[in-house]
């Protein structure tokens, strides 16, 4: 697990960007916000996964992007189950 006061600063400086992208996927602000708590949450519990091998920036806007995609397709999945 990371420490929390380095996830609250990687937080700080680039939750406003994880946000932005999230944002404008999705088009929603709340559904954004949720990516943006979902990718950190995913961050701290599993920082394995952010190798190095790639900048912290370009790694948080690939999970975003990740993520993002993954909430459309539950939506959709939500949506035809309704049906």
């Amino acid at each position: 697990m990371l420490d929390p006061v380095e996830l609250t600063a990687m937080y700080r400086r680039h939750g406003p960007m994880v946000f932005r992208r999230a944002r404008q996927i999705l088009g929603s602000d709340s559904d954004a916000g949720e990516v943006v708590q979902d990718v950190f949450l995913s961050l701290f519990e599993k920082p394995a996964q952010f190798a190095g091998a790639s900048s912290l920036t370009t790694f948080l806007y690939s999970a975003t992007t990740h993520a993002c995609l993954n909430h459309l397709r539950n939506q959709r999945s939500r949506a035809r189950l309704r049906e």
